[in-house]
């Protein structure tokens, strides 16, 4: 099921089906991240977008986009760094558990590498958790970015309105 940009992955899914998709956003967000530098630089060029980096109110616009991007990007890192430890974490238990279907079903052994496969277990729940989380703290500075990107937008727009204005000589 498709929801704008983001696809949901259905319960059960494995971390690496999950993975696939947070790196397929990161991907999305990464070229809009692109595609909006570009036209910042353009604008500026064009003077649309007028001051230096440091002194006007489009340099600071621009640099409060780049660090709630910044912040993003950070978040959605770990997002992957615990899906890709929870996705260690499983190829183990299924490693294990290959090993404990082939015991018989009241030998010790196989009770033994049953709790190996929690012990394995309850840190990629673990992982897949505090992907979960960072993924969340991705919300906010995504809304951040939008809105920046949009203040800086206006911003242009306001520079070519003013612009059309003027008389012509």
């Amino acid at each position: 099921m498709l929801t704008g940009n983001l696809r949901q992955v259905p319960r059960g899914q494995p971390p690496q089906d999950s993975s696939g998709e947070v790196s397929r956003l990161i991907a999305l967000h990464a070229a809009a991240g692109h595609v909006f530098a570009r036209c910042a630089a353009r604008a500026r060029r064009t003077g649309q977008l007028q001051g230096d980096d440091d002194h006007d109110d489009a340099g600071a616009l621009l640099r409060v986009w780049d660090g709630h991007r910044a912040e993003a990007v950070r978040h959605a890192d770990e997002a992957m760094r615990s899906l890709r430890s929870a996705t260690t974490d499983i190829a183990a238990v299924l490693q294990v558990v290959s090993v404990v279907y082939r015991r018989p079903a009241e030998s010790p052994p196989r009770v033994a590498w049953a709790s190996e496969a929690e012990q394995f277990l309850r840190p990629a729940a673990g992982e897949v958790a505090a992907a979960l989380d960072a993924v969340r703290r991705m919300r906010h500075p995504l809304v951040l970015e939008f809105f920046d990107a949009w203040a800086v937008l206006i911003s242009c727009e306001a520079r070519l309105t003013e612009g059309s204005k003027q008389p012509t000589r």
